[in-house]
């Protein structure tokens, strides 16, 4: 029997299936380098990127619930007035989500419209942010 989440009192074999919102591959990768100012303070540089593997957000790895493979990529520069990043003041610009990737945080089946509700994540997001912690 071939059924899905919309089917009611439907049982099917799973065994083999990709696990629910699990990449074979997830991997990291962030550099920083920090830089004393001759005036004072310090100025810190930060990239990251992100990898995930494709991967399914059903159990029962429907075509409409995969998700390509992506990558991300963010960026930000900081300033310490003080040198201390722990300490005191800390300006940050930053870019999330660089290169505007399209993806799914979620896709489910909607029984009541035969559907499919999907929750995409942030696109390209920049900002300034300011924190103070003594």
């Amino acid at each position: 029997m071939n059924c899905d989440a919309t089917g009611l009192g439907c049982q099917q074999q799973l065994k083999g299936n990709d696990l629910l919102r699990a990449p074979d591959v997830k991997a990291t990768l962030s550099a920083e380098l920090d830089f004393p100012l001759t005036v004072g303070g310090m100025v810190t540089l930060r990239g990251e990127y992100a990898h995930t593997s494709d991967h399914y957000h059903t159990v029962f790895n429907n075509d409409f619930a995969r998700q390509d493979a992506f990558g991300l990529t963010n960026a930000r520069v900081m300033w310490s007035p003080g040198g201390r990043v722990a300490d005191g003041v800390r300006v940050m610009a930053f870019v999330e989500n660089v290169g505007d990737e399209e993806y799914a945080l979620m896709r489910t089946p909607n029984a009541t419209t035969g559907g499919t509700l999907s929750n995409y994540a942030p696109p390209r997001t920049w900002g300034v942010s300011v924190r103070y912690s003594r």
